[in-house]
């Protein structure tokens, strides 16, 4: 059972055993003369902590590149994130356990006083998530995320 499905059958127990009490709870006639509002009041506070030894990590990390056109941009982002998922995938990390977690494209301006923008060019950024399973394997892929690309 995994750890969040055993903290949710913790709290779906003392969610129970705290509505029973309020369940059986009556409120009786008042005496004459008291008030005719009386409230039965139930006050419960829990702590619940399962602690295990990690069977997985998440690393997120992301690649920028900048150049005078869009599609240079892109390109030069392309090869890079090429480069780390190969990287990746010769660290053992499967297809599977690499998402996309976010692609932009974004224009560059030089800004001088007094003047209107001007175009300097463009920046891709692509994020990515990676889960690795065997823990093992945890320091050679982050070792392959910031491994320098090799000289040509």
């Amino acid at each position: 059972m995994t750890t969040l499905a055993r903290a949710g059958a913790i709290g779906l127990v003392l969610a129970t055993a705290a509505a029973a009490p309020a369940a059986l709870a009556q409120t009786q006639a008042a005496p004459a003369g008291a008030s005719m509002f009386q409230a039965t009041t139930l006050n419960l506070s829990a702590y619940g902590e399962t602690r295990i030894a990690p069977d997985m990590a998440t690393i997120n990390l992301g690649v920028n590149s900048e150049a005078p056109t869009a599609v240079a941009a892109m390109q030069a982002n392309a090869t890079q994130m090429n480069r780390i998922i190969a990287a990746l995938k010769k660290a053992g990390i499967a297809d599977k356990d690499i998402q996309t977690s976010g692609l932009n494209l974004n224009a560059q301006y030089d800004y001088v006083q007094n003047l209107p923008p001007k175009l300097r060019g463009y920046q891709a950024s692509n994020q990515v998530t990676i889960t690795v399973r065997d823990l093992a394997r945890l320091g050679q892929a982050v070792d392959a995320t910031v491994a320098p690309a090799p000289t040509r």
